[in-house]
């Protein structure tokens, strides 16, 4: 799906992201619209708490895994530019996706790869 038409989709939905899944479990995928390396995209997010993350996907199952906030930028594909973005949250909501397209947004010095912030935290 090219740019304009993805717009147009949210314009007529009258939100600022297209959900991709439902809400729970810690994790989330929604796409939305930003700029990445100064071009208007697409991004894929997928969202996730950092317990569901250390769980479910790195496979780090050990007692006292310890992970820091990150944000993953990946490969485009036919849904946009994927992002990983792990979050010390409890649950996802609308507030909590809302901050993130902001501060994905916001990050001016985002590029390929995994960035990873804030303390290290054991879960």
């Amino acid at each position: 799906m090219n740019i304009t038409a993805f717009k147009q989709k949210l314009t007529d939905s009258g939100l600022n992201y297209e959900l991709l899944n439902t809400s729970g479990n810690g994790y989330l995928r929604f796409r939305f619209i930003g700029e990445f390396l100064g071009e208007p995209i697409i991004w894929d997010a997928h969202l996730y708490t950092l317990a569901y993350y250390v769980y479910e996907v790195a496979n780090l199952s050990q007692p006292k895994s310890s992970v820091r906030q990150f944000i993953h930028v990946g490969d485009v594909d036919k849904m946009g530019r994927k992002i990983e973005i792990g979050l010390s949250l409890s649950l996802i909501d609308e507030p909590v996706i809302i901050k993130t397209m902001i501060m994905v947004r916001q990050y001016k010095r985002l590029t390929n790869g995994r960035h990873e912030y804030g303390e290290t935290i054991s879960v």
